[in-house]
């Protein structure tokens, strides 16, 4: 299956800066386990978990749109962008389709769990949009 058109065409940066010393980065091969661990204390259910890795081995999973957020060298966040297919009339159009996102609950106060969240969301969305 040929990429969505709106794929981004150009190279985008390894990581980038966000408030609070907070690195948001494309997540790598190694991450799928933090991820996970990630997913299910911020929904309390390994649902979500399980839902993210499932969207990760699809045919919609796109890696440049898979970014983790770290602090101090951990992951303490996650969100994606893929797609979905749409078909009506033999007619297709691919969107896109966010995951959820998530912080982990024990980052140093709700409100940086806030920052991280807004900037992983805002740093997918611009990547999206390249």
């Amino acid at each position: 299956m040929l990429p969505p058109s709106w794929l981004p065409t150009r190279s985008l940066p390894s990581a980038e800066s966000s408030p609070a010393g907070v690195i948001i980065r494309p997540e790598q091969p190694g991450d799928a386990d933090a991820i996970g661990v990630v997913l299910a204390a911020a929904f309390n259910s390994q649902e979500h978990a399980d839902l993210v890795a499932a969207l990760r081995a699809s045919p919609s999973f796109i890696p440049e749109l898979s970014l983790v957020a770290e602090v101090d060298d951990q992951i303490v966040g996650h969100v994606m962008i893929g797609y979905v297919g749409l078909e009506d009339d033999g007619l297709r159009c691919d969107i896109a389709s966010l995951s959820p996102l998530a912080t982990r609950r024990r980052t140093r106060t709700s409100e940086q769990r806030d920052r991280i969240g807004a900037g992983e969301g805002r740093h997918c969305t611009r990547r999206r949009s390249r």
